[in-house]
């Protein structure tokens, strides 16, 4: 995934130390540096304390906020602190104590994902179509008919799906038409025999669904994800009857 740019990840942290890391002396002054790191070692945000600004009393606690980098992210990330003392400053050290960093964040935002897709089935929303009332006036004149199907697919996926035409009991009543998901906007069709139009308005009331198995098409079969990205698919059948004697 990739931070949202403006994002920020926020944190707290607590000095139980027996001193102020960030003031550990008169006139020597400490720095706390405190970052998110992914399992490859990107940084993805980094937050300093210093104590020519801040004081970090004992037993204190301070809330803040670590300015995300929008650069991708290989995995799950950790909160890490380092605390850097000059040299030659003498500190009490009490192997007890801690400085403790806390996150107060419930999620963060994002401005893309990659996910890897090797192999994932899916099935689109049925769509309920009523063809009962053409089946009086068309079927001796209809000569078949085509579903135009408008896609738009703004995920690098790919792959062979089908349109299924099912009954109220989720039963196929004709058989399933192959077509192909691509990246982007496309247009395709479908065609449809006498036969099976006709046993389409014979049922009725029929449910269209789009099933299939996608991948990746990216290094690794990787898929790039937004969070603006919509996925839509529009279909409309189209009869092709015959007027006069003539198709």
């Amino acid at each position: 995934m990739t931070p949202a740019a403006g994002e920020t990840y926020a944190y707290q942290i607590r000095n139980d130390l027996s001193f102020d890391p960030l003031r550990p002396q008169v006139g020597v002054n400490g720095m706390i540096v405190v970052g998110l790191v992914d399992p490859d070692s990107n940084v993805i945000g980094v937050d300093t304390l210093r104590g020519q600004a801040l004081a970090f009393a004992i037993g204190s606690t301070l809330s803040r906020a670590i300015p995300l980098n929008a650069a991708p992210v290989s995995g799950p990330f950790q909160l890490a602190a380092r605390i850097i003392i000059p040299a030659g400053a003498t500190v009490p050290i009490d192997t007890s104590s801690r400085l403790t960093v806390t996150s107060a964040e419930d999620s963060v935002g994002i401005s893309s994902v990659r996910i890897v897709v090797d192999s994932v089935a899916i099935t689109s929303f049925a769509r309920e179509v009523d063809l009962a009332g053409l089946a009086g006036d068309v079927k001796s004149i209809v000569q078949g008919a085509r579903v135009k199907i408008h896609l738009q697919n703004p995920m690098a996926v790919v792959g062979g799906v089908v349109l299924d035409f099912q009954d109220g009991l989720g039963a196929s009543i004709i058989p399933a038409k192959p077509f192909a998901l691509a990246t982007g906007a496309s247009d395709q069709e479908v065609g449809l025999t006498l036969n099976e139009i006709k046993t389409l308005l014979d049922v009725g009331v029929v449910t269209m669904k789009v099933t299939g198995v996608v991948t990746g098409t990216l290094s690794s079969n990787a898929a790039d994800v937004n969070p603006t990205d919509v996925a839509e698919l529009r279909s409309r059948i189209f009869l092709d009857l015959r007027v006069n004697g003539d198709d």
